[in-house]
């Protein structure tokens, strides 16, 4: 009896199975109070009335749980590794408070996304950036991993292009933009929204090795993924941990 009520008492904390705990509460009491003849009948009639509303509530409930729990289980790996990212990413970029950008030069993010960053700064919202290490060791590992022809010199005259634009744009708010680099190999980049809220996105793009598609796959991940957001936000910080500040 025990084990029942603790667990009845974890779900009604969690917010869980609420409408069933109220119904067999008010199933009960109005049962004792009928029996002791202190219920009038009108009561009996609304009473019953509720307790079968909160009955039905709790079965809509669990069949829309069910529905999701059934589309996640249907997807395919198309719907979940994709191949472009989604045509709302520049929206959510902007609306977010807290935005992230990680890869290994961000030259092309630095350009397509400089007016956005720029009006987010202006907003007071806050931006962190993580780049490949410029004068590091391991800026030839990009080379090496590339399927088009590249030189050192000039994947690292990509990277400082970078870093000169997101620095120009750090002193408009110097403290709302922070940049770091890392001397690491990085087998992908991200993107993060808000990713400490609940509402947080992550968008992943690995990159590939000597072959000429571009960033495959793509993975859009939410706090409602569970353990694989978790995955990838722990990523983020330890990216973020393992880097210098610039």
């Amino acid at each position: 009896m025990r084990r029942y009520l603790r667990r009845a008492w974890r779900d009604i904390r969690r917010g869980e199975s609420i409408d069933a705990y109220v119904s067999i509460t008010l199933a009960a009491v109005l049962t004792v109070l009928s029996l002791v003849d202190v219920v009038p009948e009108s009561w009996t009639a609304a009473v019953t009335l509720s307790v079968l509303a909160l009955l039905a509530t709790g079965i809509l409930g669990n069949r829309y749980r069910l529905e999701v729990i059934q589309d996640r289980l249907s997807r395919t790996a198309d719907e979940v590794l994709v191949r472009t990212l989604p045509a709302d990413l520049e929206a959510n970029l902007e609306k977010g408070s807290e935005v992230w950008f990680v890869g290994a030069s961000l030259n092309r993010t630095s350009k397509n996304y400089y007016a956005l960053i720029e009006g987010k700064l202006q907003r007071g919202q806050s931006v962190r950036v993580v780049v490949r290490d410029p004068e590091g060791e391991t800026c030839d590992l990009i080379v090496r991993h590339a399927y088009r022809a590249l030189s050192v010199g000039g994947v690292r005259d990509e990277i400082r292009l970078a870093l000169s634009r997101f620095c120009s744009l750090q002193a408009m708010a110097p403290g709302r933009l922070e940049i770091r680099v890392i001397d690491h190999h990085l087998s992908f980049g991200m993107f993060a929204v808000d990713p400490d809220k609940p509402n947080g996105t992550v968008y992943v793009e690995h990159y590939p090795y000597k072959i000429s598609q571009e960033s495959l796959p793509k993975l859009v991940l939410c706090p409602e993924d569970g353990y694989w957001y978790d995955f990838y936000r722990a990523q983020l910080e330890a990216v973020w941990a393992n880097a210098t500040p610039w």
